[in-house]
This record gives structure tokens, C-alpha cells and sequence, in this order.
């Protein structure tokens, strides 16, 4: 399953936009929403409420919508910054909206618990605006902050399940991309074990037919140096056996904890070269110095 195809259009298009872009354009909006909403009303600027100046409005709708660019990172103590500003200049249009988005942004972004506690905040911000600046809010202001303090919560919380939804189904493509790749691995090596024992087949026969051909040689020759060459071309057919054995195993082996044979190694080259003698290859083994461990890998590529 695809999760970035289940992915709504809108979501997709928003993740091709910086954060910034969006973080900048929202606090735009609420910038504007705020003076606009700050303009009207028996509480605004234009009615001259408690003495309110345009600029201290304008300056605290400012500062109240700027810590929304950085809401993402810090939406607690953004959301802590727009009510202290909020609180602090009478017009009560000035805490609302940067105070919602960041409800909203704390509870699509921390624990539930949290966000209920934001929701909280929000709410009792105002009712301090209220005490603090001395003015009467009607049940139906209080109902209507409730409301909407109540609305940015459960927009976070469904923004939060569904950030979590996306997330499960992208590790979940993840995951099942990694057992496809695991499968594809596990077809290739049974492919490769399946050539492995065909060859085995094939070339064990020959083989030890001329493991079986060497024997009798060395049985029924009457020369020294026909019985030496039989015997050495039986030994070479049986270290041929062995290897074949050696490297199916080593392919069928499903742990590297199995048990395996060890690698030939640089010990085993003085009967190599006695080997070679054997057959009637003049050849000379040289060593200088006393012999000391060399890595595996070397002494198997040696």
C-alpha cells in the first residue's frame, strides 16, 4: 500500500510548501483577522475603549502574531506569548485569534493532556483580560470563548490523529518495502543454491569418476611414477570434493553462527607444493622468517 497516494491533495500540496511559507502566511492572516476584529465593537479601538491607542493595538496585535512563525518548533510557549500579550492591552480582540491557532497548533502537536491544558489557558486568559481591564463579558461572550477555544482543541486533536495516521501508514509501506527486498534476497539465494546444486551434481559425477579411475591406477600400476601421479590425482580429486561440499554447505547455511569448515590457509601450502612434486612439477617453496597469524581474508586470497 502506497501511503502517500491515500494521502488527501490539499495535505500533499501543503507539504510541497516550505513551513516557513505557511507559518509566515498564517500569521499574516491572523494578523489582519486580529486589527480587523481590534476596529469594531464596544471594545475596539474605534470606540476609544479604556483609553486604547491605535499604535499600542496595532504594536500588540504585532507582537501577539509573531511567535506564530515559530509555532511548529515551540507551541507552548507560543501559545504562552500570545495570551501575555494579549492580556496586556485592553482591546480583548487582540487574544483571540493568534491565542486559538495556538491552541490548536499546541494540541495537533504535544499529548492530548497537554492541549486540553492549553485549551484551559486560553479560556482563563480571557476571563484575566476581563478582570485585569475591568470590563463585564455576557454569558453569551463566555459561552462563545468556551466554544471556540473548545473548536481550535478538537481541530488540533483531529489534525494529531490524522499526522498519526500518516505516519503509521508511511512506516508501515516502509516496512513492507524491506520484506519485499528481504524476499527478493531470500528468491536470489535460492536461485544461486539451486545453480550451486546443479553444478555439484553435474561435476561431482565426473569427478569422482576420476577419483575411481585415479584408484585403480594406483592399485594396478607397476611404475613408482604412475602410482605417485594416480595417487596425487586421487588426493586432488577428493580436496575437489570436499570444496564442492564445503561451498554448498556454505550456501545453505541460514546463520552466520552455523558451523563451518575452516578456510584453506597459508599452512597447508607445504603439502600443496608436495602435491606439485609429486605430479612432476619442479617447483620450490622459499619461506623467510618464523611464520605469524595473518588476517582471513588474506590468507585465503594468498
Amino acid at each position: 500500500m502506497n501511503a502517500q497516494r491515500e494521502r488527501p491533495k490539499l495535505l500533499q500540496r501543503a507539504d510541497a510548501v516550505a513551513p516557513w511559507v505557511v507559518d509566515g502566511a498564517l500569521a499574516l492572516v491572523v494578523l489582519v483577522v486580529t486589527l480587523a476584529a481590534a476596529g469594531h465593537g464596544s471594545h475596539s479601538i474605534r470606540s476609544g475603549y479604556v483609553g486604547a491607542s491605535a499604535a499600542a493595538v496595532i504594536s500588540a496585535s504585532v507582537l501577539s502574531t509573531l511567535p506564530l512563525l515559530v509555532r511548529r518548533r515551540w507551541p507552548v510557549e507560543v501559545l504562552a506569548a500570545t495570551l501575555i500579550v494579549g492580556i496586556a492591552i485592553p482591546t480583548a480582540a487582540v487574544v483571540w485569534p493568534p491565542a486559538l491557532v495556538a491552541v490548536y497548533t499546541v494540541a495537533s502537536r504535544r499529548p492530548w493532556r497537554i492541549a486540553v491544558v492549553g485549551a484551559v489557558a486560553a479560556a482563563v486568559g480571557l476571563w484575566l483580560h476581563r478582570l485585569i481591564w475591568g470590563y463585564s463579558l455576557p454569558l453569551s461572550g463566555v459561552i462563545t470563548g468556551i466554544a471556540f477555544a473548545g473548536a481550535a482543541l478538537a481541530l488540533g486533536l483531529y489534525q494529531a490523529t490524522r499526522l498519526a495516521y500518516f505516519d503509521q501508514q508511511r512506516e508501515r509501506a516502509a516496512r513492507l518495502e524491506r520484506e519485499r527486498e528481504l524476499l527478493d534476497e531470500q528468491a536470489a539465494a535460492g536461485e544461486r543454491l539451486r545453480i550451486a546444486r546443479e553444478l555439484h551434481d553435474v561435476i561431482a559425477h565426473d569427478v569422482s569418476l576420476m577419483v575411481i579411475q585415479a584408484q585403480a591406477l594406483e592399485a594396478t600400476a607397476k611404475d613408482e611414477t604412475a602410482r605417485h601421479g594416480a595417487q596425487t590425482i586421487a588426493e586432488l580429486g577428493r580436496d575437489a570434493m570436499g570444496e564442492m561440499h564445503r561451498t554448498l554447505e556454505l550456501m545453505r547455511a541460514d546463520s552466520a553462527d552455523e558451523e563451518r569448515r575452516p578456510q584453506p590457509a597459508l599452512d597447508g601450502l607445504g603439502r600443496l607444493v608436495e602435491r606439485a612434486h609429486a605430479a612432476g612439477v619442479d617447483v620450490e617453496l622459499s619461506v623467510a622468517g618464523a611464520p605469524r597469524p595473518l588476517p582471513t581474508g588474506v590468507e585465503v586470497s594468498a
